[in-house]
C-alpha cells in the first residue's frame, strides 16, 4: 500500500528522526568488532523507517532505485555460482550477509539521507565513528604493546579498510563552503579525528593505508580543481604537501616495521597461480565467498596461511567467473559514474559531496586490489557511506545556503 501526501507530517518527521538515529548508530557500530546485536537492531530499525519514507513519497523520480540493475545482476551472478560451490549453505549465508544486506543498507542510507537533507549530520557521525575506532585501537595497542583484535578492536586489515572508508565523510570541512555551514569546531574536529586515525594506522604497520590516503587526496584535489575550474597552483601545493607528509609517515612506519616501503613481491607469488587456476574455472566461478577455493591454496601456494586471492578482481572472477568480473566493474563503475555526473553541479555542496564520493569509490577499489577486505562489515560500511553521500547529493532540494536553516 502506498502512503499518500495525507500522511501526517509529524509522523513522517518522527519516523525520519528515528531512522536517522538508527543509521548513525549503525555507522558507529559497523567498524567495531563484537557488536553484532547492536548492528542488527540498528539495521532493522533504519530499514523499516527507510521503507516508510520511500512509500510516503509519490514523486516518481524520488521512488526510483539507483543502480538497481547492477545490484540485481550481483545477486544473479552469486546465485549462479552455487552450481559449482562445494559449500552451498556457506555460500548462501554469505550471499545473504554480503550481497543482499549490502543492497538493503545502500538503499536504506540513500533514502534516509536524501529525505533528511542534513549532510552535516553525517560528518559528525563519521567523525565520531572514526575517532571511536581509532581511539579504541590506540588504547588497546598501549595496553598490549602490539595490535590485538580483542574487544571492539578489529583486525589490522579491517581497521585500515574501515578508516579509509570513513575518511571522505570526515573531510567535509576541508571545503571552504562547508566550513561556513558547519560549526566552528568542525575543522578542528576533522583534524583531530584524522590525527587519531593516522596514529592508529601507523600502529597497524600497514603500507597500503598510506597509499590509499594518497589516492583519496590526489583524486579529490584534481577532480575538484578540474571540474570547478579552481586555481591549479593551489591544488598542486595541497597535493605536493600532502603527498610529502604521507611519504614521510609511510617511510617511518616501514622503517619501524623493518620492510622496504616499495616491496610488494609477496603478491606475485599468489597472482600467478591464481590466474592459472582461473583458466580451469567454470564460467560461473567456483562458488560465492572470497575463500570458496581455500582448499586449493595450500596445495598450490607456498605460503600455507594464504586462503584467497588477496585481490578483488581475481577474487570475484574466482567466485563468480565472468559474471563476477562484470559485477566488480559494474559496482565500482556504476557508483563512480553516478558521482562523476554531479561533480559539475552548480551547487558547490552537492559538487563537493560528489567529489568525495568518487574519491571514496576509487580509494576502496585500490585498497581491495592490494588485499581483499570487500567482505563482511567492511562491505556494508562501504555501501552505507556511498548511500549517505549519494542520498545527500540527490536530495529533493539543492543544498544551498538557505536550505540549511530549514
Amino acid at each position: 500500500m502506498t502512503l499518500t501526501s495525507t500522511t501526517p507530517t509529524l509522523l513522517y518527521q518522527r519516523v525520519l528522526r528515528l531512522g536517522t538515529a538508527a543509521l548513525v548508530l549503525l555507522l558507529l557500530a559497523l567498524p567495531l568488532a563484537h557488536v553484532n546485536a547492536l548492528r542488527t537492531v540498528s539495521v532493522v530499525i533504519a530499514m523499516l523507517c527507510a521503507v516508510f519514507v520511500y512509500l510516503s513519497d509519490d514523486n516518481e523520480q524520488a521512488r526510483s532505485l539507483p543502480l538497481f540493475w547492477i545490484f540485481l545482476f550481483w545477486l544473479i551472478a552469486a546465485l549462479l555460482s552455487l552450481n559449482s560451490s562445494l559449500r552451498t549453505q556457506h555460500s548462501l549465508d554469505l550471499i545473504w550477509d554480503e550481497t543482499i544486506k549490502s543492497t538493503l543498507i545502500f538503499y536504506t542510507a540513500y533514502f534516509l539521507a536524501r529525505a533528511r537533507q542534513e549532510p552535516a549530520l553525517w560528518f559528525f557521525a563519521a567523525a565520531a565513528a572514526l575517532s571511536l575506532l581509532a581511539g579504541a585501537s590506540i588504547v588497546s595497542w598501549l595496553l598490549h604493546g602490539t595490535w590485538q583484535a580483542a574487544g571492539p578492536v578489529p583486525a589490522l586489515g579491517d581497521y585500515t579498510t574501515s578508516a579509509i572508508t570513513l575518511f571522505p565523510l570526515v573531510a567535509l570541512p576541508l571545503f571552504a563552503h562547508w566550513r561556513q555551514q558547519l560549526t566552528r569546531q568542525a575543522l578542528p574536529v576533522a583534524v583531530l579525528c584524522s590525527a587519531l586515525a593516522m596514529t592508529a594506522g601507523a600502529l597497524s604497520l600497514s603500507r597500503s593505508f598510506w597509499l590509499v590516503i594518497a589516492v583519496l587526496l590526489v583524486i579529490a584535489s584534481l577532480l575538484w580543481t578540474w571540474k570547478r575550474q579552481r586555481q591549479w597552483h593551489t591544488s598542486m601545493l595541497w597535493i605536493g604537501g600532502g603527498l610529502g607528509l604521507l611519504m614521510l609517515l609511510a617511510s617511518l612506519v616501514a622503517r619501524w616495521r623493518g620492510l622496504d616501503l616499495l616491496f610488494f613481491d609477496s603478491r606475485s607469488v599468489i597472482y600467478g597461480p591464481v590466474l592459472a587456476h582461473l583458466q580451469e574455472a567454470p564460467w560461473t566461478g567456483f562458488g560465492y565467498g572470497h575463500e570458496s577455493s581455500k582448499d586449493w591454496y595450500p596445495v598450490h601456494i607456498v605460503d600455507q596461511s594464504i586462503l584467497h586471492a588477496h585481490n578483488i578482481v581475481l577474487s570475484y572472477a574466482e567466485q563468480m567467473g565472468l559474471p563476477g568480473l562484470l559485477v566488480v566493474f559494474g559496482l565500482f563503475g556504476g557508483l563512480a559514474l553516478r558521482f562523476f555526473r554531479r561533480i559539475s553541479d552548480p551547487d558547490p555542496y552537492q559538487a563537493s559531496l560528489a567529489t568525495l564520493g568518487l574519491a571514496l569509490v576509487a580509494g576502496v577499489f585500490v585498497k581491495n586490489n592490494l588485499d581483499i577486505f570487500f567482505t563482511r562489515h567492511n562491505l556494508l560500511l562501504f555501501f552505507l557511506c556511498c548511500g549517505l553521500l549519494l542520498g545527500a547529493i540527490e536530495a529533493k532540494e539543492p543544498l544551498s545556503q538557505e536550505n540549511f536553516s530549514r
